[in-house]
């Protein structure tokens, strides 16, 4: 597999999983424009678009996808708060599909999604399998996650702050208290992400990528060293631009 980043952050997030020229697009919080440059204006492939929840840097050009043809997924919640929250019509509600918690086939991929903690509808993360059976867990504005897993080759999964950091921001005042309050309670911070990673089966996983960093809050060489030092696994920042080859080599 071959992850392209779009975007990773509060002002928007889009990516693009490919495989063996299957395609496909996780959020649509970037326009649609964005990545048809990012293909050479070759949206040949693309099979679907998969959605976590429905803030704006998620699902902000929902509407666009949908009216370019390209099929929406995402849970039963977050597909009522996209209708209403984007004024979207009865036909293009209809061109959401909504998954329940279950194996679910979209082309040549495979999602089951799983529920996630977030100040949402109902957020959910995914584990996506390529056609090749290759897997990818993507999770991200979390701040725990309940399900445990085992078997995963590959993650791109939320680190947005790191709680030294966003405390002396706090107490500095450069952040407020509810900023402070709600970043506790809806990202996930470094300490969080280290102890899902210690709580679940790594012994196949080949890759962590870190997606969705605060800019004020997070320190991307230390989240580096701090995953890899705990896992011993290749660690990548998911930032506007990088193209990240999901490799099954043994390290």
């Amino acid at each position: 597999m071959h992850l392209s980043v779009i975007n990773s952050g509060s002002s928007g997030n889009a990516y693009i999983l490919e495989e063996g020229g299957n395609r496909l697009l996780l959020e649509c919080g970037e326009p649609l424009r964005a990545i048809k440059q990012r293909l050479g204006y070759d949206l040949t492939g693309i099979t679907a678009c998969i959605v976590t929840h429905e803030h704006l840097d998620h699902a902000k050009h929902v509407a666009s996808y949908i009216e370019s043809y390209i099929p929406v997924y995402m849970s039963h919640g977050t597909k009522r708060a996209v209708t209403e929250r984007y004024h979207l019509t009865n036909m293009q509600s209809d061109r959401i599909t909504a998954l329940d918690y279950s194996l679910t086939q979209i082309g040549a991929w495979r999602v089951i999604p799983f529920p996630t903690q977030h100040d949402a509808e109902e957020p959910v993360g995914y584990v996506i399998i390529a056609p090749s059976g290759d897997n990818l867990l993507f999770a991200t504005d979390t701040y725990y996650i309940k399900p445990r897993f085992r078997g995963l080759k590959h993650l791109l999964i939320e680190c947005n702050y790191i709680d030294e950091l966003a405390t002396a921001n706090y107490e500095e005042g450069y952040i407020d208290y509810r900023y402070y309050q709600r970043l506790q309670h809806s990202h996930m911070s470094l300490d969080n992400c280290l102890n899902f990673l210690g709580a679940n089966d790594l012994s196949k996983t080949r890759t962590i990528t870190l997606c969705h960093l605060s800019e004020a809050n997070s320190d991307q060489r230390a989240m580096i060293d701090a995953i890899t030092g705990a896992t011993g696994i290749p660690t990548y920042i998911a930032q506007r631009g990088a193209e990240i080859a999901l490799t099954d080599t043994p390290f």
